[in-house]
């Protein structure tokens, strides 16, 4: 009988502790559980604001937002590290700068300001290099209207003719044209530079994607050959590529940190060619073969581009021998023989200089056009 009652409560003692070390260990599991979401809860987050920043820049939405203080903080700073003297300028005006810098957002490339910033590598937000554009303009106007007004005290006997209030209209004019024109040549400075760093990127490209396809045929990681290229002197290509090797060093994979390249970079060349690796990364195909095919292509659509400025150059060179040479003979001849008695005592010397300046802005015109023209490999 005793022996029954010490089993039976052996029996329970133990399904007592039982119920205890379940209870510990269901406290520990939710523990772990807890440590767990409160250490990976930052990286999604990190995540999340990569793909929302990969998604706004896809879509174009690259605009300056209207400023919060946590901006117009990082916008003095962004000014004052670009020169401090500039810096103290914006601080001095900051609320009528911030009105100009306002009325700067109505032009439309401005849209994509952030876009532009990012494929030109200038590192400065959209809206700190808004505030430095209107600081710069507003410089330029001041020192045009100083400079006219400068020069209308030089010329008084012409003042006392035209009148002060002409004078004073035209140093305003003259200013606000030169705030205008420095605007928007701030403004459109990173696109204008993006398309420079593209020009050279299709230049280096074909021979980098060469590299790249020997490189993993032999073996090598593609995030190794990559850092091969980034190591090598294709100059803003390489630079193109240190900057994927950061993104990836960052907390990138190889798919975002590449796609982020693609999306940045103006070149059409290398857009295509990281469209593909993506591709080729997300299915697993022959990426080495892949990269060699695009190199094909890249290097022929590069000889028809050739080809094709060849068949230009040969009709814009007739023009040009037109209007270079043969234009300034036969306005020599012309002036010389309207000089006869015959014809009247000639050609007005104004006539004929105007006539040689347009011949002259007429060919630096053609110039321009076959350097614009020109294949970029």
């Amino acid at each position: 009988m005793v022996e029954k009652k010490l089993a039976s409560l052996k029996e329970n003692v133990e399904k007592e502790e039982d119920v205890e070390a379940k209870r510990r260990r269901q406290e520990e599991l939710e523990k772990i559980v807890e440590r767990l979401k409160q250490k990976n809860a930052p990286k999604e987050g990190v995540v999340s604001k990569k793909l929302e920043s990969l998604k706004t820049t896809v879509e174009g939405k690259g605009a300056v937002t209207p400023p919060t203080e946590e901006v117009k903080r990082e916008v003095k700073i962004s000014v004052q590290k670009s020169s401090s003297a500039l810096g103290n300028f914006y601080t001095a005006f900051e609320k009528p700068l911030s009105l100009i810098q306002n009325l700067m957002n109505v032009f439309p490339i401005s849209s994509s300001l952030k876009n532009n910033l990012d494929s030109a590598n200038i590192n400065i937000s959209p809206e700190g290099y808004m505030a430095l554009s209107s600081v710069v303009s507003i410089i330029v106007a001041f020192a045009l209207l100083i400079l006219i007004g400068s020069l209308s005290v030089f010329l008084t006997p012409v003042l006392s003719v035209v009148g002060v209030g002409y004078s004073v209209t035209l140093s305003i004019i003259v200013a606000v044209f030169g705030f205008i024109i420095t605007s928007m040549i701030m403004i459109y400075y990173p696109s204008m530079k993006a398309n420079e760093r593209a020009k050279d990127i299709d230049k280096e490209l074909p021979f980098a994607l060469r590299q790249l396809s020997t490189q993993l045929k032999a073996g090598v990681s593609f995030s190794n050959s990559l850092n091969s290229i980034a190591q090598s002197d294709y100059r803003v290509l390489s630079e193109e590529f240190k900057r994927v090797l950061l993104d990836m060093e960052g907390g990138m994979s190889t798919e975002e940190a590449v796609l982020k390249l693609s999306i940045r970079t103006k070149s059409k060349g290398l857009k295509k060619a990281l469209v593909q690796i993506i591709r080729a990364l997300r299915t697993g195909g022959n990426l080495a073969e892949i990269i060699t095919n695009i190199a094909d292509d890249v290097s022929f659509e590069s000889r028809m581009k050739i080809r094709d400025f060849t068949e230009v150059l040969n009709l814009i060179s007739i023009g040009y021998i037109m209007i270079a040479v043969v234009g300034p003979v036969m306005l020599t001849i012309l002036s010389a023989v309207a000089q006869l008695p015959v014809f009247g005592g000639g050609i007005a010397f104004a006539l004929v200089l105007g006539l040689f300046i347009g011949i002259l802005f007429m060919t630096l015109m053609i110039l321009y056009l076959i350097k614009r023209l020109e294949p970029t490999t």
